[in-house]
């Protein structure tokens, strides 16, 4: 593999995972904006049943 065609796919996966993570992230605060949805994250939250690693790991 030369240079110019690593560089090209290293650019394109990045774009890839970039593109994923804004689509994720628009979903889960359209989600997490709502005011029902605020009631159900907070009453989840206080027992410590939201999955902040599951989507730590969805988003990075």
């Amino acid at each position: 593999m030369n240079w110019e065609s690593a560089r090209e796919q290293v650019h394109r996966k990045l774009a890839q995972r970039f593109n994923r993570r804004i689509t994720l992230a628009k979903g889960l605060h359209r989600a997490i904006l709502a005011p029902p949805a605020q009631e159900v994250l907070a009453a989840a939250a206080k027992p410590g049943l939201l999955p902040f690693a599951f989507l730590n790991r969805i988003l990075t």
